[in-house]
């Protein structure tokens, strides 16, 4: 019997083309910013290497996090509870090389932490929300309370809400 077709002749879809038919089929209406901060190259967090050392630009994104030791160990109060952190995103106008988009990471802990409070107390606003506009400077250093720890970096904060 050489010779003879013996192919289906049905018509089938591949089975890439039905997998994207039901991706496509799917109403994409879910959060991803959590795990788009896990997949796309890193934003560099901002650092404050002197006292004057300032950032601004518009918050992209606030997050919730949690504090680590310079190791990499979880933070904790005392009764073993992880300390939280804020994790904003902003645009800024800083530019290292090329390829950097601008966007840095700033970590609100401590006396960061501290000082957003006042101001979102003063302002009678929620917290930082995206498309605000923030501000940091590192005004100072604050009293050192450890001969083992440098003292804590303090802070001015000026933020203006989206809405």
């Amino acid at each position: 019997m050489a010779g003879k077709d013996i192919t289906p002749k049905t018509t089938r879809r591949t089975t890439d083309e039905a997998a994207l038919t039901r991706l496509d089929d799917l109403a994409d209406d879910q959060d991803y910013s959590d795990t788009d901060l896990l997949t796309r190259a890193s934003i560099p967090p901002v650092s404050w290497p002197e006292i004057g050392t300032k950032v601004s630009g518009t918050i992209l994104s606030v997050n919730r996090g949690i504090q680590t030791d310079v190791d990499g160990n979880v933070r904790t109060f005392s009764d073993g509870t992880p300390r939280p952190q804020i994790i904003l995103i902003i645009q800024t106008d800083e530019h290292d090389d090329e390829d950097d988009d601008g966007e840095r990471r700033v970590f609100f802990s401590g006396a960061m932490m501290q000082e957003a409070r006042r101001v979102m107390k003063r302002l009678k606003a929620p917290g930082f929300r995206r498309g605000g506009e923030v501000t940091i400077t590192y005004r100072e250093d604050g009293e050192k309370t450890s001969k083992a720890l440098n003292p804590p970096k303090l802070f001015d904060i000026d933020y203006t809400p989206p809405f």
